[in-house]
């Protein structure tokens, strides 16, 4: 009877091993987090009641820090003070401030969005770029180009032919955007609306030559 309580007992420090101890440890963990994120907080607040007495030029740590802090308050939701923070650091070191924070930017064009979109590698990336040129630019036939021809390479057909149709509606003399919306109802089976497009295609193509 003895050695089955201590058994037992061993089963019940094996399992609070096992099963206690992994609970607690993940609170640390989270709780590491919070206190390393309240510290960079209280360090950043502390650097920026010190600015007062700086003069106000280009100063490339103190822009970090309020980048940094923006997105600790972008990421709690404040929307709003991580706008404020990232003006603070724009002020600092406006190329830094542009090109660690490039979505907050109010100041990027149409166009400069659409250049961004075509550097870089990353589809989703590119994506939204052209989306942000379309939104400053509604009429912007080169950004919805751009991002049909993305759908396009990455056999998104039916997103690809939805954007070139809006290509055509804004500019009708595109001739590739006939010719890739002809490939993408190729690519998903529609023969026939290939066939107009094909035909649509060399008629703008040759009409352009006059």
């Amino acid at each position: 009877m003895t050695i089955y309580c201590k058994v037992a007992g061993a089963k019940i420090i094996i399992t609070l091993i096992f099963f206690v101890f992994p609970a607690l440890a993940e609170e640390n963990s989270a709780a590491a987090v919070i206190a390393q994120e309240n510290t960079e907080l209280n360090f950043i607040e502390s650097a920026e009641n010190s600015k007062a007495s700086m003069p106000l030029e280009k100063n490339s740590d103190m822009a970090m820090l309020y980048l940094e802090r923006s997105k600790l308050r972008e990421k709690d939701g404040n929307k709003e003070g991580a706008e404020a923070d990232y003006q603070k650091a724009h002020l600092f070191d406006s190329k830094l401030a542009e090109e660690m924070r490039p979505d907050m930017n109010p100041g990027m064009k149409a166009e400069e969005w659409i250049l961004r979109g075509d550097k870089s590698l990353m589809y989703l990336e590119s994506i939204d770029c052209y989306d942000k040129a379309i939104k400053l630019n509604p009429l912007s036939s080169s950004a919805y180009f751009k991002k049909a021809k993305l759908f396009y390479k990455n056999s998104h057909y039916v997103n690809a032919i939805q954007f070139f149709s809006k290509v055509i509606e804004l500019d009708p003399k595109n001739s590739k955007a006939y010719l890739f919306r002809a490939k993408s109802k190729n690519a998903i089976g529609d023969k026939e609306g290939y066939a107009a497009d094909i035909k649509e295609y060399k008629q703008v193509k040759k009409r352009n030559w006059f």
